[in-house]
């Protein structure tokens, strides 16, 4: 039973979905990637959602991904910049190549040995700050996993994220 009704909200509102992620990114692959993400979670808690909510849920589930998505894919465009390869935006292929370019060795050392200190006087001044950027940034979790990983609300991990950020932009700015 839970099947067919599960099979009957994805025809449904899969076309809808993928179109409005579609929107957002312009990617296809994305679009799918993420209405499937979507249904994965819709169907662990379509019993607890009322029928007439369910578009509701889905359009509100499926921005968050979208969010999410997005700030992934900055960071990734961030890191691999930095590390001197160019990026869809930056050569239009939508591949990642080397790019040869005068000092980006030495970019990326100073770039490395500048993250590795940061994180260091952040492990010293607050481990639970450090914990939760290791996890956001180097491990690449949501904040939704990071909560139950930690077994903290999301509001606690919000506010926990922005004091640690403050005080790597008091401490850094001038470096970052």
């Amino acid at each position: 039973m839970k099947n067919k009704e599960f099979e009957k909200y994805f025809l449904r509102y899969k076309d809808f979905l993928i179109r409005m992620v579609m929107s957002k990114t312009n990617d296809y692959q994305a679009g799918q990637e993420i209405c499937q993400q979507v249904f994965m979670k819709f169907y662990i808690y379509m019993d607890r959602i009322p029928a007439d909510l369910v578009k509701a849920w889905l359009v509100t589930c499926t921005r968050h991904e979208i969010t999410d998505y997005l700030r992934t894919a900055k960071l990734r465009e961030v890191v691999l910049e930095e590390i001197g390869y160019e990026t869809s935006a930056s050569s239009g292929t939508g591949d990642a190549t080397p790019v040869q370019t005068e000092n980006s060795c030495e970019i990326h050392v100073m770039n490395r040995e500048l993250l590795m200190r940061l994180f260091r006087q952040l492990k010293e001044k607050n481990p639970q700050w450090y914990e939760l950027l290791y996890l956001y940034h180097v491990k690449g979790l949501s904040y939704k996993e990071i909560s139950q990983k930690l077994d903290i609300s999301d509001t606690i991990l919000r506010t926990r994220m922005n004091r640690a950020r403050a005080w790597i932009r008091k401490n850094y700015k001038d470096e970052l």
